[in-house]
């Protein structure tokens, strides 16, 4: 008797863990659910009119319009329009000639709220490059190989970089930093050169000439023994 009480007992427990059992394995995926509201830029610092690209992922892992907006004013007005694939990425190509403050939108949908994304900031910069050779004068008979490093802001690695030099033109490629180094042979034909360095047209961004650098060689001084 007294087991066929408790019985009631036991069946109520287990129909309510194996309930909250249920409950949890339908909750988790929602939890696990991928996607923010964060936007990833290739340039978070550009040049005018460069191509940038932005991404991101949303928390609804369908296909629906997403756009990519600016701020004006007040207001948000949209830049670019796409729509997301049936995993939520979503990506843009796009253009600036000025510093915008960005964000994506993902109108409401059905069954699906609106989505928006954290502001970030692109900012339009100016591009410099600066040219410096060493040594910058030699005598004409123990003329030597001379090193020019060219410097342009912003960096963008591989971007080509063409020095005008006493011996043609010399080609090389930036680094990381924006660097790029390269060795213009001895000539003692040419007393006097002034040599810049030009960081070509790249993904719409305007070429760049560096400041020109003169150097020289000149007639060799002997001092009688």
């Amino acid at each position: 008797m007294e087991l066929l009480m408790k019985s009631p007992r036991i069946l109520l427990v287990t129909a309510l863990a194996v309930a909250g059992l249920s409950t949890t394995l339908l909750v988790a995926p929602a939890a696990q659910a991928a996607g923010s509201t964060h936007l990833t830029l290739t340039y978070t610092k550009a040049m005018k009119n460069e191509l940038n690209n932005a991404r991101g992922t949303l928390t609804t892992p369908v296909e629906r319009t997403v756009k990519l907006q600016y701020r004006s004013g007040t207001t948000w007005k949209t830049l670019k329009s796409t729509t997301s694939a049936s995993d939520g990425t979503f990506q843009f190509a796009f253009r600036l000639q000025g510093t915008k403050a960005l964000r994506f939108h993902a109108p409401k949908y059905p069954s699906h709220a609106a989505i928006t994304g954290i502001v970030r900031t692109v900012t339009i910069v100016t591009q410099t490059g600066k040219l410096l050779v060493t040594p910058d004068s030699q005598c004409t008979f123990f003329a030597t190989d001379r090193t020019a490093v060219a410097s342009f802001t912003p960096a963008r690695p591989g971007r080509k970089v063409t020095f005008q030099t006493n011996a043609g033109s010399i080609v090389g490629y930036q680094d990381g930093r924006g660097n790029v180094a390269v060795t213009i042979p001895a000539g003692s034909s040419v007393f006097s050169y002034k040599a810049y360095a030009i960081a070509a047209e790249r993904n719409g961004a305007a070429a760049k000439t560096s400041n020109g650098y003169t150097y020289a060689t000149t007639s060799c001084t002997f001092t009688p023994l």
